[in-house]
């Protein structure tokens, strides 16, 4: 009975039965090679989108705020704060190198500073009461 309504509501990737739980691998890499294929083909849609909306101007301000690495990971953690999500600032580099925007050394920086923007994020989301409690977790784990 149990497996029958869990078996309802799981989707089709899992097939349930009473004596047994198997999963349908052609469902799941079905899935997972139609997903891949959505994302790399908008991830060439944005590229060839970027080498023709950006050109020179975009390419400008992209050198002169990765000029050296310094710059890029302070680029990278402002970046990760403003838009709150490393994952979309990791693919919008992909696409500015891959559209000829950025170079691969000024890329690494903005990759680096990334990981730097998410502390900066949440600390900057967090009220009051909240930075207080979280202050004296901190001085509690001492």
């Amino acid at each position: 009975m149990v497996f029958q309504l869990l078996a309802t509501f799981l989707p089709r990737v899992y097939r349930m039965t009473l004596a047994s739980f198997t999963i349908d691998y052609g469902n799941m890499l079905m899935g997972l090679v139609g997903g891949l294929a959505i994302f790399l083909f908008g991830m060439d849609l944005m590229t060839s989108t970027l080498k023709i909306v950006a050109g020179d101007r975009m390419k400008g301000l992209l050198a002169k705020l990765t000029t050296n690495r310094f710059k890029g990971v302070l680029t990278g953690a402002f970046i990760t704060s403003v838009i709150q999500s490393s994952s979309v600032t990791t693919v919008l580099v992909v696409g500015f190198v891959s559209a000829g925007l950025m170079s691969l050394q000024q890329s690494i920086g903005v990759i680096m500073g990334r990981k730097s923007g998410r502390p900066l994020r949440h600390r900057s989301s967090l009220s009051r009461l909240q930075r207080l409690r979280w202050r004296l977790s901190l001085w509690d784990s001492c």
